[in-house]
């Protein structure tokens, strides 16, 4: 009898061996750090984003009002570490305060009472700059916000240039010219 030889048949494999698997585990937990990563910085880019869109708001809301607000006074006080404050032709003090939180505009009438409280919320700055600057009938004045460079937080937006030009009492000198 003659013997055959069968040919040697190697085991098949149906799935993966050990190291396919740990590499397979290991590139998917890089690819998950990464992506993980990027999640972060884009929700904090987006938190950044928001919050000087949101500033920039305000300060041209601020720079509306004060801008309104000096138009329609007859004289603008500011004292050295104090509020700004726009005096008007009916006894109203319009006055601007600086705040961690930002600008606060309080309405007081002449009996001291408070009408109407806003905030501005602008971020920190440090103190208010009036320029009179005489220019024809009534006297143009620049305001400027100082920032707070000292105290500033690295993870908050800048606070943008602030400049209002008004002419104090423009608006009322309107109503009294003849049509």
């Amino acid at each position: 009898m003659q013997m055959i030889k069968s040919p040697i048949r190697r085991p098949t494999r149906d799935g993966f061996s050990l190291v396919e698997m740990l590499v397979v585990i290991a590139l998917s937990s890089l690819v998950l750090g990464v992506v993980v990563s990027l999640m972060f910085e884009l929700r904090q880019w987006d938190h950044l984003c928001r919050l000087k869109n949101t500033r920039n708001e305000q300060l041209l809301r601020l720079s509306t009002t004060l801008r309104s607000d000096i138009r329609r006074g007859n004289d603008v006080l500011l004292s050295v570490a104090g509020p700004l404050v726009v005096m008007t032709a009916s006894g109203e003090q319009l006055r601007y305060e600086l705040g961690p939180e930002g600008c606060r505009r309080t309405v007081v009438t002449s009996d001291d009472t408070s009408l109407r409280d806003d905030l501005f919320a602008i971020g920190r700055a440090s103190k208010w700059n009036v320029e009179r600057q005489p220019a024809g009938r009534r006297p143009l004045l620049a305001v400027t916000i100082e920032k707070d460079e000292k105290r500033r937080d690295p993870a908050s937006p800048r606070l943008l240039p602030f400049l209002v030009y008004a002419s104090l009492g423009a608006d009322e000198y309107q109503r009294t010219l003849p049509n």
